[in-house]
C-alpha cells in the first residue's frame, strides 16, 4: 500500500510539471499565432489606406489641375460642370470627406456638404479674404483636417480648393471588421507621436519602453511588430502591436493593431489550473477506487477461499459422482463417489489424472441398438466394464475454479434404469411389430373373403344366399374396422400416425358421420339432431378420415348406450385467428348414466382390459378410447360427465375441442365471362429448366389449354404484372411446378409480394409433397394444390370449379364401359390373393397372367407388353419397389399399380418415387378395381 501512495505522489508531481511545460508551449504558440495574425491585418489595412490616399489625391488633381477653377466664379457653365465633378468626388469618399469649399482672391467662396442625404450648396462673398496656400497643405482644424490645394490661373495662385476630412469616421469604418474590443483594438499615430485615433474602450497610454519603433514608423515606410509596455486604465501591462507606415493626404501615419498579452496569460492559466485540478482529482478518485477495490478483492479472496472449502465439503457429501477438471481434462478435485464409480482407491488418487472423455462412438452405437426418442445423447457417458457397459447420466457445468476456467461433471450411474428402459422399449417394439404384423396377416385373408363376396353378389342368388353373403360381407367389414383400430393404436403408440391435411365440408362431414349408426338410431327410435354454429367456416382443412372417425366412434358410444330418447350433437367456433380455427363439440344423449370412475375407464388414455367393459354397462368397445386419443393427437381436449342434462339423471355429455384450419378462399378478381372452353384459358406454366415435366405438360396439352412455358427468374413476377396490360392476351391461370429441385413456393411468394395472387387463378402441381405443403398453399392463396399423378378427368373437373362456363362433354355410349382386350400382369406371391384378383379381372373382361415373385414379373414384363401391371410390394427376393423400377427401365410407359396391405402415407410416397402411378389397398374391392380400370381404359378423358 505504501508503494502505491509513493507512486501516487510522484504521479501528481509529473502531471503538474507536464501541464506547466505543455501550457508554456501552448502560450508561446498562441503569441506567435496572434503576432502573425496582427501583422497580416495591419498590412491589409495599410494597403487599403494607401489605395485611398492615391486614389483621392489623383481625383483631386484631376479636378484642380486639369480644369480651370479660376473661372469657377465667372463662368456659370464651367461652374456647373465643376460642381458635378465635386459631388462625384464627395460621394466616392463619403466615409472620409465631410465638406468641400472653393474660394478665390476676390473674397468669393463656394461650399458644398450634405445633410441627411441632401446637398447643401452656398456661394457668398467674404468680409475678410481667406489665406491662400500656394501649395498642397494639410492643416488640423479642431477634430478634423483640412487639405488645401492651390487654384492656379495664368500661372498665378488665385485661390484654394479645400477638402475637409474626418479621420475618426474614416478609421472607424476601416477598422470595424477587426475590432474585438478587449481582445484586440486598432489605433493610429502621426509623425508627431500623437495618437490621432483609437477604437479601444480602455484608457491606455504608451510608455517609453519598446514603443520607439512605433513612434518612428510614420513617414519611414516601415512595418513590423513589437512587444511593448503600456498602461490600461491606469494599470501597467504588456501588449503585442503590429504597425504599418502609410500616408493619407500629405499626412504621415502609422496604423497599429494591438492586443494585450495578459488576456492570453489569464486564459491559459485559468484553463491549465482547471484541467490540472480536474486531472489530479480524477487521478485521486481512480486511486481511491483502486485502493477500495484492492481491499474488496482481498476480502473477496478470503470469502472465495472459504467458499471453495465449503464447495469441496458439499461435493464430498453429494450422493453422485462429481469431478472438477480443467481445459486439459486434468482432474482438479473429485469426491469419493466419483472415485468409487471410476474404480479408484480414493478421491485423492484421481487428482491430476486425465478425466476420461465421452466416447461418442460408444454412445452412438448404444443408442443405435437402443433408440430413445427425445433423448439428448450428449448427457450420457458409457464406460466399458468387466460385466458389460456402465451407463452414466452426466451434466456438465462450466465454472471458475482457483482462478482458471474449469468444468464440473455431475454423473449418476443409471445402468439399471437404462436396462429397465431398454427392456420396456424392446417389449413395446415387439408388441407394435406384432400388432402391425397381425394387422397385415388379417388383411390378407380378408382380401379373399371380401373379394369372393363381391363376386358372389354379382351372381344370381336366392334371397337366403343373398342375405348370407351380406352378413358375410358385413362381418368382414367389421373385422376390417377392428383391424384398423388395432393398427391405429399401434401407430399412435409408436408416433407413426400421420394426420392428413385435406379440405372438406364441415357440415357435410358432421351429417355423414351418423351414417354408420343410422340404422341403430331408427331401430331404437332415437331422435338425432345437430346444431352447427353459422359462424363456423363452411370448408375446413384437417384429416377428414380421423375427424369422421372421432365423431362416428363417439356417436356409436352414445347410440349403443341409449335405448330411446334423443342424441344431440352441437358444434361452435371458439376462435378463428388468421385461419387457425378452434372448434368445440358437445355430444349429449338420454341413455345410460355412468359414474366418473367408469367414464375414466371407457375414455382412458391407454388400452387395457378395462377399456372394454364386458358387462352390459357399455356396448361400444375400443371406440371411445380411440376417439379420445385422436382428439389429443389433433391438438384438442376431451371431458366427459354424467348425467348429460337432456333428462333428469340419465345420459352422458361428451365435450371436446379440435384445432383445424379454415379453407375459406380469397375471392379472385379474374374475368371469366369469356372463358367457355379450355382453349380460351391463357395459361403460364412456371417450371425449372432441369425438371422432367413432360408427363404433366402432355396432360395439359390434352386439355387443349393455351399454354406458355417459362423458367422462374427474379423478373418473372414483374413480367406477369406487365402482362395485365395485354388485353385478351393476359394470363388467366398460372400453373407452378413443384419438385425436389425447384421450390414452387418461392414463385408463389414472389407473386404475393407483387399482389398478383388476387388477380390470377393459381395452381400448384407437386412431385415432391412434404407435410404442411397443402396448408402453406392455402395461406398463400393458391386455388388448387395437386399431387402427381393427376389424370385429365380430375384436372378438367378442378379447372371447371374456377372457370364454371366451360362445359365438359363425354362421348356418347361409352361412359362406364371398359374397352375390350385389356391385358394385365399380376405379380403376387399369395395363392389366395392370386385367385381373388384373377376372378375379379375375369369378371371385368380382362385377360391376365400371374407371376409369383419379382424376378418372374420382370421377365414376363420384358417379354410381352401389358396394358397394366398389378404389383404386390412385399415379395420374396426382389420387393415390389425394385421390381417396378426394373420394369420401367425396360418399358418406361408401363402402367404399374401397387397392390398391398400397407397403406401408410410414407409407403404411398415411396411408390410414387419408384414410378408406380396408382395404389390399391388390400382387401381389394370390386368397385375399386373397376373404377381404376375405367380411369385408364374407359371414357374418362373429357372432350370439349
Amino acid at each position: 500500500m505504501k508503494k502505491i501512495l509513493m507512486f501516487s505522489y510522484l504521479a501528481v508531481i509529473v502531471i503538474v510539471l507536464a501541464n506547466i511545460i505543455y501550457y508554456k508551449s501552448l502560450y508561446n504558440k498562441q503569441i506567435q499565432y496572434i503576432t502573425t495574425l496582427l501583422d497580416h491585418q495591419a498590412r491589409l489595412a495599410g494597403i487599403m489606406v494607401d489605395e485611398t490616399n492615391n486614389s483621392c489625391a489623383s481625383d483631386l488633381s484631376e479636378i484642380v489641375y486639369r480644369g480651370d477653377l479660376g473661372n469657377f466664379f465667372t463662368d456659370n457653365d464651367y461652374r456647373d460642370a465643376a460642381v458635378e465633378k465635386i459631388r462625384l468626388l464627395f460621394i466616392k469618399y463619403s466615409d472620409y470627406i465631410t465638406g468641400i469649399k472653393i474660394y478665390d482672391d476676390r473674397k468669393n467662396e463656394f461650399t458644398l456638404r450634405t445633410d441627411e442625404g441632401e446637398w447643401l450648396e452656398q456661394q457668398f462673398v467674404l468680409h475678410n479674404q481667406n489665406e491662400i496656400y500656394p501649395r498642397n497643405t494639410l492643416v488640423k482644424n479642431r477634430q478634423n483636417y483640412e487639405y488645401y490645394l492651390p487654384v492656379i490661373s495664368n500661372n498665378i495662385v488665385r485661390g484654394n480648393l479645400v477638402v475637409t476630412v474626418d479621420h475618426s469616421k474614416y478609421f472607424s469604418e476601416l477598422f470595424s471588421a477587426y475590432n474585438l474590443k478587449d481582445y484586440q483594438w486598432q489605433w493610429v499615430i502621426n509623425s508627431s507621436g500623437e495618437i490621432i485615433y483609437s477604437n479601444s474602450d480602455n484608457d491606455f497610454t504608451l510608455t517609453a519602453s519598446g514603443t520607439e519603433r512605433i513612434r518612428n514608423a510614420p513617414g519611414s515606410g516601415s512595418f513590423g511588430n513589437v512587444i511593448h509596455s503600456g498602461e490600461f486604465n491606469g494599470k501597467p501591462g504588456q501588449m503585442i502591436s503590429s504597425y504599418y507606415s502609410t500616408r493619407l493626404l500629405q499626412g504621415d501615419l502609422a496604423l497599429v493593431f494591438s492586443t494585450p498579452t495578459g488576456y492570453f496569460q489569464k486564459y491559459i492559466i485559468r484553463n491549465s489550473f482547471l484541467i490540472v485540478t480536474i486531472t489530479v482529482l480524477l487521478f485521486l478518485t481512480v486511486l481511491y477506487l483502486l485502493i477500495r477495490q484492492l481491499r474488496k478483492s482481498e476480502s473477496a479472496q478470503m470469502r472465495c477461499e472459504e467458499s471453495e472449502t465449503t464447495l469441496i465439503k458439499i461435493i464430498e457429501k453429494i450422493p453422485a459422482g462429481v469431478v472438477v477438471y480443467n481445459d486439459k481434462r486434468e482432474i482438479l478435485i473429485a469426491n469419493t463417489m466419483a472415485a468409487t464409480l471410476y474404480s479408484f482407491g480414493s478421491a485423492a488418487d484421481m487428482t491430476g489424472q486425465i478425466h476420461p472423455e465421452t466416447s461418442l462412438t460408444a454412445v452412438g452405437e448404444y443408442f443405435a441398438r437402443n433408440p430413445a426418442a427425445g433423448t439428448d445423447r450428449s448427457t450420457y457417458d458409457i464406460l466399458p466394464d468387466e460385466s458389460g457397459s456402465r451407463i452414466f447420466l452426466k451434466k456438465t457445468v462450466p465454472l471458475d475454479f482457483r482462478g482458471e476456467p474449469a468444468y464440473l461433471d455431475i454423473f449418476t450411474d443409471v445402468t439399471e434404469l437404462e436396462h429397465s428402459r431398454t427392456g420396456e422399449a424392446m417389449a413395446n417394439k415387439a408388441k407394435s411389430e406384432f400388432l402391425a404384423r397381425l394387422s397385415y396377416e388379417i388383411r390378407t385373408p380378408l382380401t379373399g373373403i371380401i373379394g369372393m363376396t363381391d363376386l358372389l353378389n354379382m351372381e344370381k342368388l336366392s334371397d337366403e344366399l343373398r342375405e348370407t353373403t351380406d352378413v358375410l360381407r358385413s362381418s368382414a367389414e367389421d373385422l376390417m374396422k377392428v383391424r384398423e383400430d388395432i393398427l391405429d393404436f399401434s401407430r399412435i403408440e409408436t408416433g407413426n400416425l400421420v394426420l392428413e391435411e385435406i379440405p372438406f365440408d364441415l357440415r357435410t362431414l358432421i351429417a355423414h358421420s351418423a351414417d354408420p349408426v343410422r340404422e341403430t338410431l331408427i331401430r331404437k327410435n332415437i331422435s338425432f339432431t345437430t346444431d352447427v354454429d353459422p359462424g363456423a367456416p363452411v370448408s375446413i382443412i384437417s384429416d377428414p378420415y380421423r375427424f369422421r372417425q372421432i365423431l362416428t366412434n363417439l356417436l356409436m358410444h352414445s347410440a349403443g348406450n341409449t335405448f330411446e330418447g334423443q342424441i344431440h350433437l352441437s358444434c361452435r367456433m371458439l376462435e378463428n385467428e388468421r385461419g387457425h380455427v378452434k372448434l368445440e363439440f358437445g355430444l349429449k344423449d338420454t341413455g345410460k348414466a355412468f359414474d366418473q370412475e367408469t367414464l375414466n375407464k371407457i375414455f382412458g388414455e391407454v388400452v387395457n382390459i378395462e377399456s372394454k367393459i364386458l358387462t352390459s354397462s357399455d356396448e361400444t368397445g375400443f371406440g371411445p378410447v380411440m376417439a379420445a386419443q385422436l382428439i389429443r393427437l389433433m391438438g384438442g381436449e376431451i371431458s366427459v360427465k354424467s348425467p348429460s342434462g337432456l333428462s333428469d339423471e340419465s345420459g352422458t355429455e361428451i365435450g371436446f375441442t379440435l384445432r383445424v384450419y379454415s379453407n375459406d378462399r380469397l375471392r379472385k378478381t379474374v374475368d371469366i365471362n369469356k372463358i367457355t372452353s379450355f382453349s380460351k384459358i391463357r395459361t403460364l406454366v412456371i417450371t425449372d429448366p432441369s425438371a422432367e415435366d413432360e408427363d404433366t405438360l402432355d396432360l395439359l396439352h390434352k386439355l387443349r389449354l393455351n399454354i406458355s412455358l417459362t423458367n422462374f427468374q427474379k423478373s418473372t413476377a414483374g413480367q406477369i404484372k406487365a402482362n395485365f396490360d395485354s388485353g385478351d392476351e393476359k394470363y388467366n391461370l398460372i400453373i407452378i411446378m413443384n419438385d425436389e429441385g425447384f421450390n414452387g413456393f418461392e414463385v408463389v411468394s414472389a407473386l404475393w409480394d407483387e399482389e398478383l395472387h388476387e388477380k390470377l387463378i393459381l395452381m400448384m402441381i407437386s412431385n415432391h409433397e412434404k407435410q404442411g405443403d397443402f396448408l402453406k398453399s392455402i395461406l398463400l392463396a393458391v386455388d388448387h394444390y395437386l399431387v402427381m399423378p393427376v389424370d385429365s378427368a380430375g384436372l378438367a373437373e378442378i379447372l371447371t370449379d374456377s372457370f364454371p362456363l366451360i362445359e365438359i362433354k363425354a362421348e356418347s355410349g361409352l361412359e362406364g364401359k371398359l374397352r375390350e382386350n385389356i391385358s394385365a400382369l399380376v405379380v403376387e406371391d399369395n395363392k389366395l390373393n392370386q385367385k381373388v384378383i384373377s376372378r375379379m379381372l375375369g369378371k371385368l373382361g380382362c385377360s391376365f397372367e400371374m407371376a409369383a415373385d419379382g424376378n418372374e414379373g420382370i421377365r414376363k414384363a420384358g417379354e410381352k407388353k401389358y396394358d397394366i401391371i398389378f404389383m404386390d410390394l412385399l415379395l420374396p427376393g426382389i420387393d415390389g419397389f425394385e421390381s417396378a423400377g426394373r420394369i420401367l427401365e425396360k418399358v418406361p410407359d408401363t402402367l404399374i399399380v401397387a397392390l398391398t396391405a400397407d397403406d401408410m402415407p410414407h409407403t404411398r410416397s415411396k411408390t410414387r418415387l419408384a414410378g408406380i402411378r396408382e395404389f390399391i389397398s388390400k382387401p381389394v374391392r370390386m368397385e375399386d378395381l373397376k373404377k381404376l380400370l375405367l380411369k385408364y381404359f374407359g371414357n374418362d378423358i373429357p372432350v370439349e
